[in-house]
């Protein structure tokens, strides 16, 4: 006989499925938003709009911490949708 899910068990497995998914993302988020940082500071600028949405928390800390170690740093600043970047 096949075992039937509650609907608790349904919802646990897509919340579980979505965070799986969030933390597969970091990565790409941090590679991506460094290039974009270090493309404008190439430009000469000192800050980067982020017009959709900003990196996740655990990303934000890895992309200040690797600034960091090569001597910048950089903040992130959250608006309503997205948001900007700064560093010095």
């Amino acid at each position: 006989m096949s075992q039937i899910p509650t609907k608790g068990d349904l919802q646990k497995d897509k919340a579980a499925q979505q965070e799986s998914d969030r933390k597969a993302r970091i990565p790409g988020e941090v590679k991506s938003f460094t290039d974009d940082i270090v493309a404008a500071m190439g430009r000469g600028e000192n800050y980067l709009p982020v017009r959709t949405k900003m990196p996740e928390p655990e990303a934000q800390q890895q992309i200040k911490d690797d600034f960091r170690a090569k001597g910048w740093i950089v903040e992130f600043r959250p608006a309503r949708t997205g948001g900007s970047i700064t560093w010095r």
